[in-house]
């Protein structure tokens, strides 16, 4: 791997990158990841989900501040784990219970996403090569994939798996045919409650430079991968509910059966689950236009209680939002063998979060 000369910003080519990669799904309950502090509450919901539509909130400033400290700055070892400790810790929650029996419930709460953007230039006849193509970014815990509709080189068509670096930014120059050329900035959010990566449309130019192409997003959509699914052993004579639901922000399609609910005097178990055609494009929802800031969510939760009440809801949610990020010149960066500047300008930063009650 070869070090940028700027800002202590690594950068790869698109060429030599593991193209073989899988999508997976994240259990609420995670180990070996530093949590933050789990809160009590002694209220239960009143009702069970009767809408599958949710809303969500912005990235809150304090982690979008500590998010362009780690992508701008050169940060050392004692202050970049300063920063991390802070930006990084789990947002998790302890389940409402208003009754004992509650504790017998096991939830599964699990959920992914995979956020397509159309990128579009204006149309002008001087320019030849497309005026659309889509770009794709897939978070993991220690990783991020990249993925273009339109990559130069046909093996370059499954997309890059890019682990997140351990120290400074990594820079990614994924290259799609006739001008739409794509770099990235993936910061050093290994295992980290918010995860993120700077897209610049930049395509190459004479005089080795990476310049501003013009393309800005105008639509997008999520692949939604998500199960919920929950089970309650239930005092004996009673009888209890189960609701299994998996819910979204209206700019996110879901299938028409997102709940499932059980009734039933002995373990009654409820689950429902959504699974993205992730290799067939064809499956895929359609793109719905943006406006800047754009955010989407969803939702994984089960709901346990009796027929009129809740006694316990634990949840899973995933938000993932695109805004703009100005991004400062680069006069020189290593990519293979060959050096280019990355003129500066408007990126657009795609960050996504967890929040969830256990």
């Amino acid at each position: 791997m070869r070090r940028g000369l700027l800002s202590g910003v690594s950068v790869r080519n698109s060429i030599g990158v593991a193209r073989s990669f899988g999508l997976t799904c994240s259990i609420v309950v995670i180990t070996g990841i530093a949590l933050g502090a789990v809160s009590s509450m002694t209220y239960a919901e009143t009702s069970y989900p009767t809408s599958p539509e949710i809303t969500t909130e912005p990235l809150d400033q304090t982690r979008r501040d500590l998010l362009r400290t780690v992508i701008d700055e050169p940060l050392d070892d004692v202050k970049r784990k300063r920063v991390l400790d802070k930006l990084c810790p789990l947002d998790v929650s302890q389940s409402p219970m208003s009754d004992e029996s509650a504790r017998r419930a096991l939830p599964i709460v699990e959920n992914t996403l995979a956020t397509d953007i159309l990128f579009e230039r204006p149309d002008d006849p001087s320019i030849t090569g497309p005026r659309q193509f889509s770009f794709l970014v897939e978070f993991s815990l220690t990783r991020v994939v990249l993925q273009h509709s339109l990559p130069r080189f046909p093996g370059d068509a499954p997309g890059q798996a890019v682990i997140f670096p351990s120290a400074a930014s990594r820079g990614v120059w994924l290259q799609g045919k006739l001008g739409t050329d794509m770099f990235v900035l993936v910061p050093s959010v290994r295992e980290c409650g918010a995860r993120a990566v700077v897209l610049c449309p930049r395509a190459y130019k004479p005089e080795d430079k990476l310049a501003d192409s013009k393309f800005t997003p105008k639509a997008a959509r999520v692949l939604v991968t998500a199960k919920a699914d929950g089970i309650f052993s239930n005092p004996a004579g009673t009888t209890a509910k189960v609701v299994a639901s998996i819910r979204a922000t209206k700019n996110i399609r879901l299938p028409r059966e997102w709940s499932n609910s059980v009734v039933g005097p002995k373990d009654p178990e409820a689950s429902v689950k959504v699974v993205a055609a992730r290799n067939d494009r064809s499956q895929w929802p359609p793109f719905s236009p943006l406006t800047l800031p754009w955010l989407a969510a969803v939702e994984s939760r089960t709901d346990f209680g009796t027929e009129a009440l809740v006694y316990r809801s634990s949840s899973r949610t995933t938000s993932v939002e695109i805004s703009e990020y100005q991004v400062k010149e680069i006069p020189a960066i290593s990519v293979g063998y060959s050096e280019y500047s990355v003129e500066g300008g408007t990126c657009y930063l795609v960050a996504e979060w967890t929040k969830s009650s256990l």
